[in-house]
């Protein structure tokens, strides 16, 4: 090869690194700031690089939740998502009490806790925003309770399914698996991995981690695309 043809060569290489590191198109993603109501007291904000969440937590109190849910529904619009349910059939019904689902029931002292959820979708790219508020008093006449606000990223988790098979086929797996990673095994971003969990020798957990590896490898897909470096 003769030193013109190299250096065609070269620059075309340059050229290909070049355009792999910039494509991702920054959406602004980490900039967006999630609000709190002004009677939220509390409040903590929160980040999870690895699994790109952003979250806000805090106590509420109050007359209606249907106040956090317009006061978030209100944000979301602001900034452009949509509820994705909002034209759903069937979803009227839920959509008059203001909500995209609710759950009551009693915990395991006996008292009565209200769980009611709404989501939004942006538009331009693949991300989810979710309000969960959970009730679990009410205090001279007004609801007492705590609220979870969060955005990430909407990517494919269909490998959790293997994970719900490898439970299912044997009771022992949930417990051995609650025990080596000290918290519910299906909540990823929550569980602190070993340092040498790729080295692991239990045909269990090494299946468990390479689901984990598989889940957080989506995860790292989209910040390249969507989150500029």
């Amino acid at each position: 090869m003769n030193a013109v043809a190299t250096k065609i060569l070269l620059a075309s290489c340059l050229a290909i690194i070049v355009y792999s590191q910039c494509e991702a198109e920054d959406v602004g993603y980490w900039s967006l700031d999630l609000p709190v109501p002004e009677n939220a007291s509390n409040s903590e904000q929160d980040t999870n690089l690895d699994f790109l969440i952003k979250s806000v937590s805090f106590d509420w109190q109050g007359r209606d939740t249907i106040e956090i849910r317009d006061f978030y529904s209100e944000y979301f619009e602001s900034i452009g998502w949509e509820d994705p349910m909002a034209n759903s059939p069937g979803f009227s019904e839920l959509k008059a009490g203001g909500w995209s689902s609710y759950n009551m029931r009693f915990n395991e002292a006996n008292r009565p806790i209200a769980v009611y959820g709404s989501m939004w979708k942006a538009k331009d790219y693949p991300a989810l925003g979710s309000v969960m508020v959970t009730l679990n008093g009410l205090e001279d006449g007004e609801l007492a309770g705590s609220v979870i606000v969060q955005i990430a990223p909407e990517v494919d988790t269909s490998a959790l399914f293997r994970l719900t098979g490898l439970i299912g086929n044997d009771p022992k797996n949930l417990f051995k698996l609650h025990n080596a990673v000290q918290g519910n095994p299906f909540e990823l971003h929550t569980i602190a991995l070993p340092a040498n969990y790729e080295d692991e020798s239990d045909p269990l957990l090494a299946e468990y981690y390479e689901i984990v590896d598989e889940i957080r490898a989506t995860y790292k897909q989209w910040q390249s695309d969507y989150i500029s470096q």
